[in-house]
């Protein structure tokens, strides 16, 4: 298991030989946080594409800062049943006064990622380049709700790191 990638016990401090987070994640975060919240959802906007590694690469940013403990919650492969589960962390983790950042599926193709996505307070929208289409992106933002995302995250072809 890797660390950080538990949706229920993932957290703590980062250990002080861990490199760095680049710095567009970096950006992302600081940018991120010109709004308030305690939970961020990653949406992507392409079936099978996963958000997890900026999941958690956001996280390793948010603990670096120290404002407050992060969290990261792993909700892509989540189904239906189990989404309950997700939104109790959740709760769990804003009563804490901690943050959240949530990896989700792509929501035109895992229905379970819709109410997930509309529990977190912020959502960005993942897309990746040469794979997206305009209208799936527009389809994800109407899924969940326009008025959720405070931003979007592009990611090249064949390539993690974006």
């Amino acid at each position: 298991m890797r660390s950080g990638s538990s949706a229920r016990a993932a957290g703590g401090p980062v250990p002080a030989q861990t490199p760095l987070p680049e710095a567009r994640w970096q950006q992302i975060w600081f940018a991120a946080l010109r709004r308030p919240w305690s939970s961020m959802v990653l949406v992507p906007a392409h079936p099978g594409t996963s958000a997890l590694f900026i999941a958690e690469a956001l996280v390793a940013v948010g603990r670096l800062h120290g404002e407050r403990p992060v969290k990261l919650l792993d909700a892509e492969g989540t189904e239906l049943p189990d989404v309950a589960d997700v939104l109790t962390s959740l709760a769990a983790i804003r009563e804490r006064q901690e943050r959240a950042v949530v990896a989700a599926g792509c929501p035109l193709t895992r229905a379970a990622s819709i109410p997930i996505a509309r529990a977190a307070e912020a959502a960005v929208l993942v897309l990746p380049l040469g794979e997206s289409r305009f209208s799936d992106a527009r389809r994800a933002l109407d899924l969940v709700g326009r008025d959720r995302f405070i931003g979007a995250v592009t990611l090249r072809l064949g390539r993690k790191d974006g």
